[in-house]
């Protein structure tokens, strides 16, 4: 494990909010702020070396399938209405997805003629892209690809930035390759969300220690802002993430088996069949009503600026 300063603002002081347990590892781990500019992160963390056992064939799921049958062709599904919603804003040129997993969405950008750049934390992840979709997918930081000046038009970061062991310095390095009048889009979890007020290490989204930042609205914005982005617009509902988020959310803090759901649905769900059988019929009965409700309320929270996910759309400030 390693200790950091704060990634905004360099400061080593720090105060514990709560601590977290790790539902894959079983690891505890501490969740702090910086005294300086509030920024929330994971401290200690596991190094850049460590990270990879966190992850493991129990997050990726089995042969690449994140889930199973229907709610895999779901994640599909999400990943055209992404493209759909990018493509309002510019209808050609290069793009670059960091953390692209297994490429879906790259893949229907290329079917309409962009040109797709990718990056991914594991080999086969980036391989999984290259053989099922023919994606040029690198598996180094963006820093060590060697992009030239001005080179993409768009630039997305889905749910990747709270995974990055140094997020500033990736944001300045995608301003470098960023075009004029490009833009950025950035999606991350909402840290001062009042899931995550209230559920705390028990929130679904937190997702310690693969989430190394917990990005509340101003400071994802600061982040942003020193990099040389400004923020055109930002959205704080997600259909793909704020219903589903709240309900696990409330299962978690319910049954005390943390992602008990998640994991039964997951492609690679042996651990959570073995589970107890009482905890199985706890989830099962909660289901239903939680599904039904969780859709208002998550929207309800997004109409105040406090859902469980933040989507901001920002562009160069000299653009």
């Amino acid at each position: 494990m390693e200790y950091v300063n704060c990634n905004l603002c360099g400061c080593s002081h720090s105060s514990l909010l709560f601590t977290s347990r790790d539902y894959i590892s079983r690891e505890d781990f501490n969740v702090v702020y910086c005294n300086n500019c509030g920024l929330a992160y994971t401290n200690p963390r596991p190094s850049i070396q460590e990270i990879e056992r966190f992850y493991g064939r129990h997050y990726y799921g089995k042969d690449n399938a994140r889930f199973k049958g229907i709610f895999e062709l779901l994640v599909r599904l999400f990943r055209k209405q992404r493209t759909h919603r990018l493509l309002n804003l510019k209808k050609s040129g290069r793009i670059l997805d960091i953390g692209c997993g297994r490429g879906q969405m790259l893949y229907e950008f290329k079917k309409r003629g962009w040109q797709t750049f990718g990056t991914e934390l594991t080999e086969s992840k980036a391989q999984a892209a290259r053989e099922e979709f023919g994606l040029d997918v690198l598996t180094v930081p963006l820093e060590a690809c060697g992009f030239e000046d001005n080179f993409f038009d768009v630039v997305t970061l889905w749910h990747v930035l709270e995974h990055l062991p140094y997020p500033r310095e990736t944001l300045r390095e995608i301003n470098r390759v960023l075009k004029k009048d490009g833009f950025l889009v950035v999606a991350v979890p909402h840290f001062d969300s009042w899931e995550a007020r209230i559920f705390k290490g028990k929130w679904f989204h937190l997702d310690v220690p693969r989430h190394y930042y917990h990005f509340s609205l101003q400071t994802l914005t600061q982040m942003l802002a020193i990099t040389g982005f400004k923020v055109k617009s930002q959205h704080h509902f997600s259909i793909e993430y704020n219903p589903y988020g709240l309900m696990q959310s409330l299962l978690n803090q319910v049954s005390g088996q943390s992602n008990f759901l998640y994991n039964l649905l997951s492609a690679d769900s042996d651990r959570s069949l073995s589970q107890s059988k009482s905890i199985l019929l706890m989830n099962l009965l909660l289901v239903p009503p939680l599904a039904v409700s969780s859709l208002p309320l998550s929207y309800l929270a997004a109409l105040f600026q406090t859902g469980g996910t933040i989507e901001l759309l920002a562009g160069k400030q000299n653009g």
